[in-house]
């Protein structure tokens, strides 16, 4: 995807409704929006959605997440945008960008449907991978929580693994077909204790490998796009540097080998982040990574080399950063290359946000933070509505790119109270 410096917010497509669209005028920013170095709405910007629904559709969505290069986007909804779900129940879909084609993925029953959050999308949008208690394809008859995996043009759904006996949850799925997930059930005859471990699979549902083996209560996954390592939040002392027990990040290879313990401190570090390539990890903690920092406990953003050499602050403020708009860690992401972090904060972080709850990105060397939404960069009545909000960032083609959701009414036709997906330029 293409985008100019001063292609602010652009759209890919007018609406996700079969209703007519009526975002065609947009908005028109002026100025140069001041602010930061290296920032500015700059002449006639048009800020315009990336996806929404029309009238008379539901407000929102049980969860939605965009393919690292933003050409589709996949979400859990109980809507009937098709006429294939009269019954209103939850069901993924899918969004190609390029030719504005909806997909119904899934038609699960009344009582066994895809979980609201456990679901992955490939970096290039091909495939998602998904946890769900029903039986799309006969080889999960006891109706237990497996894994299943489709495309997302909608061309045939398989199930990646098999379990009769406990859950899998949380699956991530990286470019080169490895999925893992949380289970707690024994499925390679090493978890007779029953303890929650981290499992691998590839897509075709061989190579089942228990990755982690000490009881560490692992949350929250994180896979390398390459298929060689995984992050998560645990607890457990495997090394003797946490004795209070906090939630700090771990990380370990695909293989089960060199756990590494990339966070120590006295309170909670959350949510992993990783970097295509494994090496490094983006994370947000309200501990004091640092000695006599963070004493306000809040959230800060952070990244850290997977191998626990070094960690850098990316940010120092009074309010919370990496969070969403309720304060909720976990609404920020780490290019693919490792060179930027996106994150929502309420913070006013570049001198440009008394009060948003809104997204910053920032060099992951913690040299640069920017806040490209702000005022001349976004209509007045959005920058001076207390209410505003913007959260759940994704980071487009290693940093030339974010999409983020929003509610806020950022173009003449689209309706406030929707949850809306953007796409701006990193400015």
């Amino acid at each position: 995807m293409t985008m100019s410096r001063y292609a602010a917010i652009s759209t890919f497509a007018c609406a996700l409704a079969l209703t007519a669209c009526d975002n065609e005028e947009g908005f028109t920013g002026g100025g140069d929006g001041g602010g930061v170095a290296g920032g500015g709405g700059g002449p006639g910007v048009t800020f315009e959605p990336l996806m929404q629904y029309g009238p008379g559709q539901t407000p929102g969505f049980g969860a939605i997440k965009v393919s690292g290069d933003a050409g589709e986007i996949v979400f859990v909804d109980d809507a009937d945008p098709l006429g294939t779900n009269p019954n209103g129940e939850w069901q993924l879909f899918s969004f190609d960008i390029g030719t504005k084609i909806v997909t119904q993925i899934t038609d699960g029953s009344a009582t066994a449907v895809p979980s609201l959050e456990d679901f992955d999308l490939t970096d290039n949008g091909d495939s998602v991978v998904w946890v769900s208690s029903d039986d799309f394809v006969g080889t999960n008859p006891n109706n237990q929580f497996n894994v299943f995996i489709a495309s997302t043009s909608g061309a045939g759904i398989s199930q990646v693994t098999a379990i009769d006996d406990g859950l899998a949850y949380d699956p991530q799925v990286s470019g080169n077909g490895v999925v893992v997930f949380l289970s707690d059930s024994d499925l390679t005859g090493d978890n007779v204790a029953r303890d929650t471990h981290v499992f691998s699979i590839d897509i075709n549902g061989t190579n089942l490998t228990q990755v982690t083996n000490l009881p560490l209560n692992p949350e929250n996954l994180a896979l390398a796009d390459n298929g060689t390592k995984v992050a998560f939040q645990g607890l457990g002392d495997p090394f003797g540097s946490n004795a209070d027990n906090s939630r700090e990040i771990f990380v370990v290879d695909i293989n089960g080998g060199n756990l590494t313990q990339v966070s120590a401190s006295d309170g909670d570090s959350l949510h992993p982040k990783l970097s295509d390539d494994g090496s490094l990890v983006a994370f947000t903690s309200a501990a004091a990574i640092f000695a006599g920092g963070n004493l306000d406990g809040n959230y800060e953003m952070y990244v850290g080399q997977t191998d626990g050499s070094t960690i850098t602050q990316i940010t120092d403020d009074a309010e919370n950063s990496g969070t969403y708009s309720n304060g909720t860690p976990g609404g920020f992401d780490i290019s693919g290359n490792g060179g930027y972090v996106v994150f929502g904060a309420r913070g006013n972080l570049t001198g440009e946000n008394p009060f948003s709850s809104t997204i910053f990105w920032a060099a992951t060397d913690g040299s640069t933070i920017q806040q490209f939404l702000r005022q001349g960069t976004i209509p007045d009545a959005a920058y001076a509505n207390e209410n505003y909000d913007a959260e759940n960032p994704t980071i487009i083609n290693d940093g030339e790119g974010i999409a983020f959701e929003s509610t806020v009414n950022f173009t003449s036709g689209s309706v406030p109270t929707f949850v809306k997906i953007y796409t701006t330029a990193r400015f």
